[in-house]
């Protein structure tokens, strides 16, 4: 039974811990370490009494009376106050024969799981912005004896579920024809996508080609609309079918819609337009500029040549101009060129598809700010299946999703609890009642009468707890 008298020598421990650590430590730094710790401990103690209680009352529950206990088992919960141990029954169905833990069932917590959802939160936070050692050792400031790890474990598992979800909806709609009605109705669609490569380990392949694709209705004010992102290390005709899958939840794509699709030159980029009916393909303005400037940057002039040459869309006329620049150049810049007119030439078609106000060209930031900062900078390798569940993440959070990915997929039953809380509660009032706190302090704390009465934490953290609580006018 959960008591008031408990909860009280607890606090009273926490008073007497925060005056030592007062006593004892060389600064602040150390104080304020020290409390935390305390405080944490008390916490963990309260909570796990408390959920103790709400077993005890779940017992005494008739609408349970099909169940039988056949014993007692303690699961441990790494939360963001430390690790909590829940003591619980566990129960069997006389029916049927399974077995149940009615408290981890009420508190939706999974068979297994060793982490709480707001930690795991955390974990997924510092997983998918840093490498996985830094983020143990910020962690360790809040919870000590977090292990690397322990958040590559979790990246891992949450990872998985975002994979499993996204192939799913790729199922539902290629595999079993499941027509989705997109929450949305939209005249355009900008869809633009790219290949980044990853370093890779425990892989016959030196590196592995991690696909995104970036939809948005447009931009505003330089930043694009309402953008949905989805990544893999996948084929492209798998990545863009699930692209589909998941664009067509957020969008109606079954009506009358403009779908621009713009790509690098990238053959599998190109596909993409035969998945989306009636999307045209264009070479996005960046990746164009990007060729020509590798290509030409040694002479200005040469560049503008071409520049405005594929702005009036004078496809034979740049035939032309290349062929003038080839004239005088000799070696590794010539092969450069007529590897670029070649590309140009090559992606002719996705030059022209669109007018020039209408280009699009934010792909490339949004592989360097989604993939490339985290599992290109700081110089990690990664296995193919590391690869693949972190750019699900990262493409989780690039949608505001990535919470959805952390926890138990069961759900927190808060009628069953409130209603084992209720009896908690007044049986700690009926406790309360028939003796008050200053009551019980004065007849179960020997400090304050025994040799210890007169030592300061006795006298300013006991005693004053023993008086009547007064009120001011």
């Amino acid at each position: 039974m959960y008591r008031i008298p408990q909860s009280e020598l607890i606090v009273l421990k926490l008073e007497k811990g925060i005056l030592e650590a007062a006593r004892e430590s060389r600064d602040f730094e150390e104080l304020e370490e020290k409390v935390q710790r305390l405080i944490q401990e008390a916490t963990r103690i309260m909570l796990g009494n408390l959920l103790t209680a709400i077993d005890d009352e779940m017992l005494a529950d008739k609408e349970k009376e099909e169940l039988k206990v056949v014993g007692n088992r303690t699961r441990g919960i790494i939360t963001t106050v430390g690790e909590i141990k829940i003591k619980r029954r566990l129960y069997e169905d006389k029916e049927t024969n399974k077995y149940h833990f009615m408290l981890d069932e009420a508190l939706g917590i999974e068979k297994g799981k060793r982490v709480s959802k707001r930690m795991e939160k955390l974990m997924l936070e510092l997983g998918t912005e840093m490498s996985f050692r830094r983020a143990a050792k910020i962690l360790q400031y809040l919870v000590p004896g977090i292990s690397h790890q322990k958040i590559w474990e979790e990246v891992q598992k949450a990872g998985e579920k975002a994979s499993r979800e996204v192939e799913e909806k790729r199922e539902a709609i290629f595999e079993d024809g499941e027509v989705p009605v997109g929450r949305k109705k939209i005249d355009r669609l900008c869809i633009e996508a790219d290949g980044i490569f990853i370093p890779q380990q425990r892989s016959e392949k030196k590196v592995g080609e991690l696909k995104i694709a970036t939809a948005y209705e447009g931009k505003e004010n330089g930043k694009l609309k309402n953008k949905r992102t989805v990544v893999g290390l996948t084929d492209g005709e798998t990545l863009w079918e699930q692209a589909c899958a998941e664009f067509s939840w957020e969008w109606d794509l079954t009506g009358e819609i403009s779908i621009d699709i713009g790509g690098d030159g990238a053959e599998w980029i190109k596909e993409g337009a035969k998945i989306f009916p009636g999307a045209r393909y264009h070479l996005d303005a960046f990746h164009l500029r990007k060729k020509i400037t590798e290509a030409l940057g040694f002479k200005q002039e040469y560049c503008q040549a071409v520049y405005k040459k594929i702005q009036e869309l004078d496809r034979e006329g740049l035939q032309r101009t290349f062929d003038q620049i080839l004239k005088p150049t000799q070696g590794k810049k010539k092969k450069k060129i007529e590897d670029l007119r070649s590309y140009i030439l090559k992606n002719w078609e996705g030059i022209v598809q669109v007018p020039k106000e209408e280009r699009l060209g934010a792909i490339e930031g949004q592989g360097r700010h989604i993939i490339t900062r985290r599992m290109k900078h700081i110089g990690a390798r990664w296995s193919p299946l590391g690869t693949e569940h972190m750019g699900r993440l990262l493409a989780a959070k690039a949608n505001n999703e990535l919470h959805r990915y952390a926890g138990s997929e069961l759900s927190f039953k808060r009628e069953t609890l409130s209603r084992a809380l209720a009896k908690v509660e007044t049986a700690s009032k009926r406790k309360a009642h028939h003796q008050s706190e200053g009551a019980w302090l004065r007849a179960s704390v020997p400090a304050l009468a025994g040799p210890n009465q007169d030592k300061m934490w006795v006298k300013k953290v006991l005693k004053p707890l023993t008086l009547p609580v007064s009120c001011g006018a």
